[in-house]
């Protein structure tokens, strides 16, 4: 589904446009924030992937409305399909990097390997982490991608994407040792697959399928089977987790003041304004008006 509820910034012109045929741009967080105080304090989205590490400072940050705060020593993980904002308190300093999908995929045999990634799968709350532990040897790593992005030679593009490469293992290693212990993880491969193709699927047909015999179905398995999958991976049932999504696509849309109600009913396949409305304010507590005064 095409979304233009709200701004979506290219890679490079969030700056200048003098980048604007790079796949990947770094910075330091400090001179990216003085260069654009006000661009990113307002909702958005982007069309690229973005890591922001954060060395100093505070602030909030906003991943499709919920927010998350930012204190040193922090990482942040965005996909392109995410609502967000931050707020940073003077003195922040950190990196952040902006790719796009070609950056990695000539370095790549899959495609699609960034999907494989839970923080990049669009869940809020697998964006954020804590680098407390290993903070230095972070810093170290985000230093040499900032420093090899300012060679701009092939070679020194590659030593970037294997360091970028090394620290989306390393995140996604550290996701799986807190979720799991070793033993439950080798016993919940299947269970994990499972649902991790359900939220691929759900991310694809949310708007014509709601129910989860229709996923139980494409994947070939009993509506109790995936419920039963999902409770042990996601602590939730399947209607909950494709009812999440409907809603996080409603708040997304509802963000953007030149798109009526109406409209947005009709894009999201509800029947009638009144029972977007009653859906809406059913899960949230607040009427859809409600919710967008409350966005400003």
């Amino acid at each position: 589904m095409e979304n233009n509820s709200i701004p979506i910034y290219n890679i490079c012109n969030l700056l200048d446009n003098n980048n604007i045929t790079q796949d990947c741009v770094v910075y330091r967080l400090e001179e990216y924030i003085s260069n654009r105080p006000n661009m990113v304090s307002s909702p958005h989205r982007h069309a690229f992937y973005q890591i922001l590490f954060v060395s100093e400072g505070k602030g909030v940050h906003s991943i499709d409305f919920e927010k998350f705060s930012i204190e040193e020593k922090c990482l942040f993980y965005l996909n392109p399909s995410q609502v967000h904002k931050w707020e940073f308190e003077p003195g922040t300093t950190g990196f952040l990097i902006n790719f796009n999908d070609n950056f990695l995929r000539t370095f790549l045999v899959n495609p699609n390997y960034l999907n494989e990634f839970t923080f990049f799968s669009g869940n809020a709350h697998y964006s954020k982490f804590s680098c407390e532990k290993c903070y230095e040897t972070l810093h170290s790593k985000f230093e040499k991608i900032y420093y090899a992005y300012l060679e701009n030679q092939p070679l020194q593009k590659d030593y970037m994407k294997a360091l970028m490469l090394e620290l989306f293992l390393e995140t996604q290693l550290f996701l799986v040792k807190k979720v799991f212990d070793i033993e439950e993880h080798n016993e919940t491969k299947g269970t994990q697959f499972i649902v991790k193709n359900l939220e691929r699927l759900i991310e694809k047909h949310f708007v014509e399928k709601r129910l989860p015999s229709e996923y139980a179905e494409m994947l070939h398995i009993t509506p109790n089977h995936l419920n039963t999958q999902c409770k042990k991976v996601l602590g939730i049932t399947v209607g909950e987790v494709i009812r999440n999504r409907v809603i996080l696509e409603c708040k997304r849309l509802l963000v953007n003041a030149d798109l009526t109600i109406t409209e947005i009913a009709y894009e999201l396949d509800f029947k009638n304004n009144a029972y977007f409305s009653r859906f809406f304010k059913k899960n949230t507590g607040l009427s859809p008006e409600e919710f967008r005064k409350q966005s400003k």
